[in-house]
């Protein structure tokens, strides 16, 4: 069971209005997802899944996945864990607002399990491995994460 407290950056979300823009300061900065740190105002409940993702992270790690300063900083750690986003992977990045921003040095990331203690089991790293991926669409929504092996 999962329970995430301090909604201070909470918004509320309209699924029904695919026009709706929302506000791009949303979540704790370790947590947001790279679609708001590259400056989306339309995106979904895969930020949430994002931001799960990296809390079970933390929890397995015993320190953050991604501890950023800045935005910037926080996208270039990112980048330099999970690699350099794939175009083929993640078609709608170069629309997203502040794409075009900045470069980042070309990274080939971090193997998942290079990132987490050696007691880590396979299905524990499988649960955060598909909840952070850099396109929205290719995440777990939340009925496919409590399907998923490590809660059976």
């Amino acid at each position: 069971m999962l329970k995430i407290a301090d909604f201070g950056l909470a918004r509320l979300y309209f699924p029904e209005d695919e026009s709706r823009l929302y506000s791009p300061q949303v979540s704790t900065r370790w947590y947001r997802a790279p679609e708001i740190l590259w400056g989306s105002q339309k995106y979904s409940t895969g930020v949430d899944m994002w931001a799960a993702g990296c809390v079970v992270a933390e929890m397995l790690r015993g320190v953050p996945l991604f501890a950023g300063t800045t935005d910037i900083e926080q996208l270039a750690i990112i980048i330099r864990t999970l690699g350099s986003p794939r175009l083929n992977q993640w078609p709608e990045l170069t629309s997203l607002p502040d794409y075009s921003k900045i470069r980042f040095p070309n990274s080939v990331g971090i193997h998942w399990d290079n990132l987490f203690p050696s007691c880590t089991h396979a299905v524990e790293i499988s649960l955060v491995s598909n909840l952070v991926v850099y396109n929205p669409k290719n995440r777990l929504n939340a009925n496919e994460a409590v399907e998923h092996n490590y809660f059976h």
